[in-house]
């Protein structure tokens, strides 16, 4: 079925007015109306589509093979690292640096949680444009861009726009998470990758997760064991002072 539409534009140019002498029906300036028919996909038929798994989908998400993906993160890691000696240090440190894999030094830290929703990725992808290796989880991100704002189809790592065509599906990501997913949790999600690719889950983040002087799966506080002279604990009741 046909759709009319009139946006002010025959209309406009048809009953402008000039006062410098022009051809009436002429728009002085540059002007444009653009019309968009889209069709929306919910995001679950959207993920089927770009990961090849439905039919009618002009988009398929690439995937990053891990051999490319682990030279990349070498590349990566080569531009990352900073080389900085001091030489009043080099003396008090040569003896503790003894016996250490100088390898253990190069590495890079990933965290196998999606930046969106804080939770295990199951396909983790990022775009081709982004600057980082960090990625974030396809269904989270499309599931997170399904309402019109203003800040939608953003990279939840770096926050720059992301257009759906440029996703890529990381097999260096996709690896770690085959290998350490069942592991992987709120308090322990950081992934450590050595410069011969290589990795390892590191251990809880006790500085986001821990107390000192509590309890780590509470939080609660633990109070100290108090005893008076004679060896007893003093009772937890009020006090009463006899005035007679």
């Amino acid at each position: 079925m046909p759709i009319e539409l009139k946006l002010c534009s025959k209309e406009v140019v048809e009953n402008s007015a000039t006062n410098d002498g022009a051809v009436k029906g002429t728009l002085m300036g540059s002007y444009a109306v653009h019309v968009a028919i889209c069709e929306y996909v919910a995001p679950d038929d959207l993920y089927d589509r770009l990961m090849g798994k439905a039919a009618g989908g002009d988009v398929t998400i690439p995937r990053i093979s891990l051999r490319s993906a682990r030279k990349m993160a070498k590349e990566y890691l080569a531009g990352q690292m900073v080389s900085i000696e001091d030489s009043d240090d080099e003396d008090n440190n040569s003896k503790g640096d003894q016996g250490k894999n100088p390898e253990d030094a190069k590495s890079l830290t990933f965290s196998l949680l999606c930046p969106i929703s804080k939770t295990a990725m199951h396909t983790p992808v990022r775009s081709r444009h982004c600057k980082h290796m960090q990625c974030m989880d396809l269904r989270v991100f499309l599931h997170a861009n399904k309402n019109i704002t203003g800040g939608r189809w953003r990279c939840g790592a770096c926050e720059d726009f992301v257009n759906v065509r440029d996703l890529v599906h990381c097999g260096l990501f996709q690896a770690m998470l085959d290998s350490l997913g069942s592991q992987v949790s709120g308090a322990r999600d950081r992934v450590s990758l050595r410069s011969d690719g290589n990795w390892k889950l590191m251990d809880e983040n006790r500085l986001r997760y821990s107390k000192r002087g509590g309890s780590l799966s509470t939080g609660t506080k633990m109070e100290p064991d108090i005893v008076d002279s004679g060896g007893k604990r003093p009772s937890s009741g009020p006090e009463v002072i006899d005035l007679v």
